[in-house]
């Protein structure tokens, strides 16, 4: 057989089309390409998994104009030159190829030519479009398999029975709907064991970890499909589908939480996916080369980020892309907060400690992530960081040393009741320097993540006053049982939930002052935590011999998750809050008057900083128009008004 040998493109503005000539199921694929401009062309686009490159099959290239499935099958061994690929794609061709007529679709794996490294990075670079503009997108799962007609058939029905808010993550019943309960996150999903098991092996499949997936099927329009054997349902009737699945409780042995951390980003994707979201919602998700990992989800960068990063090139280390990644990042957008991102763990990686290897997976992600924690470290601040020369980053806070830490339990050692005995043991171990309120254990144990902390509140997150009343059960004499943790929506259940995804099985920390934290399972004594001007984050720091520091990843200490190293506590009458914005779509960082009932997005304490007042009126103005907006302070305020600032280099 001979090899198909690609006919370079016109130029960077054209991509192939593939032709998939018609057949029956067992005849071979004969495809014929076409270059085309882009994108003048109306073609479908495929999204799926490779699957493994062992025993490759053939697909036929034809380079004529064949009048009939008959005749191309009697010649085509024999005249045809072929591409071998994977299985799992002649699989999916041998389904989605028509008996009667020819379709014309892209698919990466034969519209570009893998071996040509210059064509593939302009390629690859236009993916986002390829998909975004396709007439219709194609997801395919895979052949039919434990009983996946059956599951196809329930997620079209569920998908068809409730609408969704992804942005605020509310959902409700249509009109007409059978059954009421569905629209109710509380409620619990109705469902026999075959149907979740069914269920249960459909979103297992490979398609859901695979990272090009996300913006494949995320940019696509209305007319996208999931596709399963020969069944298909509508991807946005799928995604609603998985919303309720993942949403409510179920009285069902099946564990479904292992799968809804790869699909997670799938249903709550916000509408563009900043560089500071990638660890929470993509680091789970599975593609071969790590280049990718910034590669693959280009498209769905907001314009800013998505300049930063040069046009796709296979031939550079991923190392250098980080790295160039992220100090574009510091100096074009005059903040830090990249740094919560980086997580060192137990070994040096190949990446200095300040760019984040976005190639390796990080237990910190939640504690990382301002938007759940809700850590504003540095509130509105910025100033102090700089290159003072290359591979080192100065920046300039207040730290604590470390004097001791504990390994907190999950539930991978033992079980909830245990976990449950063994928390307030540890926080008697610590023998803190001060009186601590069960609020401030409430807000350690959980990260800061309160529902009712958000405007309007959040009912599936625990609330506060709910987790000071876990806290007063703990420090007492009370003994857990199972039945506390039963079904989606007992207090004990949501507080379980809480510390499992946001601290389990991470370090529980005590500095000088006596002060509390929670931080990475490398913590050592020694080690400083560090509240940084212009990062969201606390960040725990390892001094080096030579007066430098690794950045050992972020942490959280609630003593100063909202500024108040820098600008001293906030006046009574405010509390921090997250505000949902209409206008955005989404929730932002703001100060709520209980008193008046009023929101600002300024924090009140900036008035009390000798700021020149032009600047401060430029300030508001941009605030206005911005709510994320931050202010430039000069270091040397801070100190003249007491703040020990110091700077630290960072290796």
């Amino acid at each position: 057989m001979v090899r198909y040998r690609y006919t370079p493109l016109p130029g960077n503005n054209y991509i192939r089309l593939a032709t998939i000539h018609p057949g029956k199921f067992k005849d071979d694929i004969v495809v014929s390409f076409d270059p085309m401009p882009f994108p003048e062309s109306e073609y479908e686009a495929l999204s799926y998994v490779w699957g493994s490159k062992k025993n490759p099959l053939p697909v036929y290239v034809s380079r004529c104009d064949v009048g009939s499935t008959i005749s191309l099958q009697k010649v085509c061994r024999v005249r045809f030159e072929n591409i071998l690929t994977t299985r799992n794609l002649v699989i999916a061709l041998r389904h989605l190829r028509y008996v009667d007529k020819p379709r014309v679709m892209w698919i990466d794996a034969l519209c570009i030519n893998q071996a040509d490294a210059i064509e593939k990075g302009p390629q690859v670079a236009m993916m986002g479009d390829i998909f975004r503009l396709a007439h219709r997108v194609v997801a395919w799962l895979g052949p039919e398999d434990n009983d996946s007609n059956h599951a196809m058939d329930l997620m079209h029905y569920l998908g068809s029975q409730v609408e969704v808010d992804y942005r605020r993550t509310t959902m409700s019943t249509v009109n007409g709907c059978a059954d009421p309960s569905l629209g109710d996150r509380n409620s619990i999903l109705q469902c026999d064991a075959r149907g979740f098991r069914s269920i249960h092996h459909l979103i297992s499949r490979e398609w859901f970890e695979r990272l090009w997936v996300r913006q494949e099927i995320l940019l696509a329009n209305s007319n996208a499909v999931v596709t399963c054997g020969f069944r298909q349902v509508r991807w946005t009737r799928f995604r609603r589908a998985l919303y309720c699945i993942t949403s409510k409780p179920k009285e069902i042995s099946i564990e479904f939480n292992p799968r809804t951390k790869f699909i997670r980003g799938l249903i709550l994707h916000p509408g563009y996916t900043s560089l500071l979201d990638i660890r929470s919602l993509y680091q789970t998700c599975q593609c071969l080369n790590p280049l990718d990992r910034l590669y693959a989800i280009l498209a769905m960068l907001p314009q800013r980020e998505r300049e930063m990063i040069s046009s796709p090139d296979y031939t550079v280390s991923y190392v250098d892309l980080y790295t160039d990644f992220a100090r574009h990042w510091v100096s074009q957008i005059g903040r830090l907060d990249i740094l919560g991102l980086c997580d060192l763990g137990r070994d040096d990686g190949p990446c200095p400690s300040w760019v984040p290897d976005w190639s390796k997976h990080s237990r910190l992600a939640h504690i990382s992530n301002n938007k759940m924690t809700r850590q504003s470290t540095s509130s509105q601040l910025m100033g102090g960081h700089g290159f003072p020369q290359p591979g080192v980053l100065r920046i300039t806070g207040i730290s604590r040393t470390v004097k001791q830490h504990h390994q907190l339990p999950d539930l991978n050692r033992q079980t909830a009741t245990g976990l449950f005995e063994e928390i307030p043991k540890l926080m008697l171990r610590l023998s803190p320097a001060r009186q601590l309120t069960v609020e401030y254990y409430a807000r350690l144990l959980t990260a800061n993540v309160f529902g009712d902390d958000y405007e309007p509140p959040l009912k599936d997150i625990i609330h506060l006053n709910e987790a000071k009343q876990i806290v007063e059960l703990m420090l007492s004499d009370y003994q857990f049982n199972d039945n506390d943790f039963e079904g989606g929506s007992t207090v004990g259940f949501k507080f379980l939930q809480a510390f499992v995804s946001s601290v389990g099985g991470l370090q529980l920390f005590q500095t000088t002052g006596g002060h509390l934290g929670i931080a990475s399972e490398s913590t050592r004594v020694g080690d400083e935590t560090c509240c940084v001007l212009g990062c969201s984050a606390s960040l725990l720091l390892r001094p080096l011999e030579n007066g430098t520091f690794k950045l050992v990843g972020p942490c959280f200490v609630p003593d100063f998750a909202n500024g108040e190293a820098f600008l001293g506590p906030l006046p009574q009458n405010f509390r921090p809050v997250t505000v949902y914005n209409d206008a955005s779509g989404f929730f932002e960082h703001g100060f709520k008057d209980v008193f008046s009932g009023e929101t600002t997005y300024e924090d009140p304490r900036l008035k009390s900083l000798p700021l020149d007042p032009g600047y401060l009126h430029s300030f508001r103005e941009h605030l206005d128009k911005d709510h994320g907006t931050r202010i430039y302070v000069d270091p040397e305020i801070l100190r003249e008004n007491g703040v020990e600032l110091r700077c630290f280099d960072l290796v």
